[in-house]
């Protein structure tokens, strides 16, 4: 997490972007973690994950994040692509360029159906010989239960 300094030059200040509920917390052994669970010792959140640093004498900007993992493919399809909408957000603030209206291209790549080799032979199986086969007994034996009246 960032922690902000407690004492800032007047011109400089910190703005929170992204920060953590109160329910978040910290293992206080990141290299030794047994539980997932909070234990005694661990640090109790909120936490800031991303500030925006202003110098007003100057006009500098500075957005820092604490993870490089924001830019992450993988992990931004975990979030819907609400990553790199932050960071374009960031960037286009950052480069002062008045915000245009942009709409996010959407994929048209299809994720293809992954089965493992049991389950394929077993849904093969059923759908080529076991349903078909109900069917059949099912058709023959009303067929002869009516022959018979």
């Amino acid at each position: 997490s960032i922690q902000k300094s407690e004492t800032l030059p007047d011109n400089i200040t910190v703005t929170s972007l992204l920060t953590t509920s109160a329910a978040a917390y910290v293992k206080a052994d990141a290299f030794n973690i047994e539980s997932l669970e909070k234990a005694e010792g661990d640090t109790a959140g909120p936490f800031d994950l991303g500030v925006l640093i202003k110098d007003n004498a100057t006009g500098a900007k500075i957005i820092w994040l604490s993870s490089p993992y924001i830019a992450d493919d993988q992990i931004d399809l975990s979030v819907s692509g609400g990553n790199s909408t932050f960071l374009l957000s960031a960037l286009t603030y950052l480069s002062e360029k008045e915000a245009s209206v942009s709409i996010a291209a959407k994929s048209m790549q299809v994720a293809a159906l992954v089965i493992d080799e049991f389950s394929s032979n077993a849904w093969g199986a059923i759908i080529t010989v076991i349903l078909p086969a109900g069917i059949i007994i099912l058709g023959l034996s009303l067929w002869l239960r009516r022959r018979k009246r």
